[in-house]
């Protein structure tokens, strides 16, 4: 017999703890909540001028890194372009170079 192991015959989910859940959707409301009608809460019209400002903020400033990553990001790309293309002008002048030699 090995340490921490069940008992047989017993499915390893009778040890789990029941937890209470939400009310399924298919059960009717309770008595008390019947005729209460869902309003949503009210808008504070300097808060959310205030949230909509830090918002266009913030879109500001991640457009902008996203802008300086990009540009970066074309710079790298631009200067491998012109180190690839200068790496094979010169693998094409010393192969042409090895094969004057290997034909003389």
């Amino acid at each position: 017999e090995t340490l921490g192991a069940r008992p047989l015959g017993h499915p390893p989910a009778q040890f789990l703890l029941l937890a209470r859940g939400r009310k399924p959707r298919h059960d009717p409301p309770a008595k008390s909540k019947i005729g209460r009608v869902a309003t949503p809460p009210a808008v504070d019209p300097v808060e959310l001028f205030v949230l909509t400002e830090h918002y266009w903020q913030y879109r500001q400033t991640v457009h902008a890194q996203e802008f300086v990553t990009e540009v970066r990001r074309k710079v790298h790309e631009a200067r491998a372009g012109v180190l690839a293309e200068r790496k094979a002008l010169q693998d094409a002048a010393e192969h042409r170079e090895l094969m004057a030699a290997g034909s003389a």
